[in-house]
């Protein structure tokens, strides 16, 4: 059976679901699912960036809260208090 007539079963056995109980738990366990694989959604930019951004951590290129806000309000006076 391939993927998309598992999914068209799957969704036929959750549209016969009477129970409140049970599809709280299925949709519990879809969001852990989506959740945990944030990454497919991210485009190969968006991963980029984020790879960028954790070697510079790993070689001491941070910034502290403090320097930012400092810089923030230097930068954009209206906007930060």
């Amino acid at each position: 059976m391939n993927i998309e007539t598992r999914k068209l079963h799957f969704i036929e056995d959750y549209l016969r679901i009477q129970s409140v109980s049970i599809i709280k738990k299925l949709e519990t366990l879809l969001r852990i699912e989506q959740e945990n694989n944030i990454t497919t959604h991210l485009s190969e930019s968006e991963k980029k960036a984020i790879d960028e951004g954790l070697n510079s951590i790993k070689n001491g290129k941070t910034f502290s809260h403090k320097e930012v806000m400092n810089e923030m309000r230097q930068k954009y006076p209206n906007l930060v208090k």
